[in-house]
Order: structure tokens, then C-alpha cells, then sequence
């Protein structure tokens, strides 16, 4: 009885008429199309939907040619990036950045940056100091800019984003180039 009741109501309501009941057969017929209409507004048809799954394209083989490999860094730029960027950390980005410790430290703050070459890379990092109570450990380095030799002694510079990703923001830069991008552009602030 209590489902004739709720079939009842939605009769009274789905009825075109007013005053007058839906027959079953109105009421099925109501509810196919309602049911059309947001299947069409999400963009399936009623057949698909019964199918489960959408039609796929057949695989194919694909030619896909090898990467060329990355240059190696000769031993002579290697030293000679290395050396430059020493200077350029101490006598540029230290002074800048490289603030006296806050006395009553609860936020990290920035207390080193330094320079490494992993294979065809060369990176900045800054060294933070975590003093906070609930600190995972007393300080971490966290990586800023990076050179990337791609030969004939230019590099691709990139820094670090919020996501964890590198950004590529110049091509074939001069070591000279990218130390004055590194020194004004505010994305490498370490």
C-alpha cells in the first residue's frame, strides 16, 4: 500500500493535467524521457549507455625516433661554471639573500647557498634551518635554479615551482647571461 501511495504522488505530480491521475503507462513513458534528457545532457546516448563502453580505436604501431643523446660537459667548463658560480654565490646572492638568524625563530629561515653538477646539470640550492618545535628535522636543502648544458658552452635555465617541477624559462644562455637572470629575475629567489 505505501508504494501505491508514493506512485500516487508522483502521479498527481507528473500528471499534465491537473485534477486528472497518470496512467503507468504516462508515468513510464514521463520518466524514459527524463531519463533521455540527462543521458543527452551528459552526453551519452541511451544505446551506449546500455553498452557499457565507449568504441576504441584499433592499436597501431607508431614510428617513434630515438632522442638524441645529451651532450656531455667537457672538464674544462665544468671547472670553469664551478668557479664563477663561487664567486657569484658569495660575492652576489649571499649578501643579498643571507639574512642574521631571527631571535625568536618559530619559521625556517634561509642560512646557505650552494652549487653541484649531476651529469649535464648544474643546480642552486639553498640550505634553510628548520628551528620550529615541530620540525621532521633540523634544516633541509631545497634546489632553486638550474643550468643545463646543451653544448657549444650555453645552457637552458630553469627554476623550481611550487609544484616540485622544473620551468624552463630561457634557452641557449651564456654562463655570464644566466647569472644576470639569476641575480633579477624574482622566479630564483632562493
Amino acid at each position: 500500500m505505501r508504494g501505491g501511495r508514493r506512485h500516487g504522488l508522483h502521479a498527481r505530480r507528473l500528471s499534465p493535467h491537473p485534477g486528472k491521475r497518470a496512467s503507468s503507462s504516462m508515468l513510464r513513458h514521463q520518466v524514459c524521457q527524463s531519463k533521455n534528457q540527462v543521458s543527452l545532457q551528459i552526453g551519452s546516448t541511451p544505446d551506449s549507455a546500455a553498452r557499457g563502453h565507449m568504441a576504441r580505436r584499433p592499436k597501431q604501431w607508431i614510428y617513434s625516433p630515438p632522442k638524441p643523446p645529451k651532450p656531455k660537459v667537457p672538464e674544462s667548463v665544468q671547472r670553469d661554471v664551478e668557479t664563477r658560480a663561487h664567486e657569484f654565490v658569495e660575492s652576489v646572492l649571499k649578501p643579498t639573500h643571507l639574512k642574521p638568524a631571527p631571535p625568536h625563530a618559530d619559521w625556517n629561515y634561509l642560512v646557505d647557498i650552494s652549487t653541484k653538477w649531476y651529469r649535464n646539470y648544474f643546480y642552486f640550492s639553498a640550505t634553510y634551518c628548520s628551528p620550529g618545535p615541530s620540525a621532521l628535522a633540523p634544516s633541509f636543502a631545497t634546489p632553486f635554479a638550474r643550468l643545463e648544458y646543451v653544448g657549444d658552452q650555453q645552457f637552458h635555465l630553469s627554476y623550481m615551482r611550487h609544484t616540485g617541477q622544473w620551468w624552463e624559462l630561457s634557452t641557449a644562455l651564456s654562463v655570464e647571461e644566466c647569472w644576470q637572470a639569476i641575480s633579477d629575475d624574482p622566479h630564483f629567489m632562493p
